[in-house]
């Protein structure tokens, strides 16, 4: 998802240049992470299976709590912290796959309107060389501390 997102970051910085015919190649791989990512984040959360969804492992240690059915290598407190950490992972997954489509979102947003403006959007700080007295200068900062 990391990777996604810094791709789409990439693309929409060259929107913003006007290097647009360059784009594909960040955009080319973001969608191929942001597909595999987001299927897998929705099959790990909502999968029914209980060795892939995290709300499924939790709904079944949830469930042998409610029943008394536990089994002896575990305590009761062991499977309820179980059942948070599942609900807690799946929940994380949602909003980080929320995060995702919703920078996807902006980033189809900024570079539509770069690509609506005649110049380059992108704001660059200019070009400023180390002063000539840098030695003088990080003496005096040192000595100040």
């Amino acid at each position: 998802m990391l990777a996604g997102m810094a791709l789409m970051l990439c693309a929409v910085v060259l929107f913003k240049m006007k290097r647009q015919r360059y784009a594909w190649v960040a955009l080319l791989p973001t969608s191929w992470l942001l597909i595999c990512t987001l299927t897998a984040g929705w099959q790990k959360s909502f999968s029914p299976d209980t060795k892939v969804g995290f709300l499924a492992i939790a709904n079944k240690f949830q469930a042998m709590i409610d029943s008394g059915n536990i089994p002896p290598q575990y305590t009761e407190s062991q499977l309820a912290q179980l059942v948070f950490n599942n609900r807690l992972d799946a929940g994380l997954t949602i909003f980080f796959m929320i995060v995702v489509v919703v920078l996807a979102l902006f980033s189809i947003k900024t570079a539509l309107a770069a690509l609506k403006e005649d110049k380059p959007t992108a704001k660059e700080t200019p070009y400023e060389p180390m002063p000539e007295n840098l030695d003088a200068i990080e003496t005096q900062a040192k000595g100040a501390h």
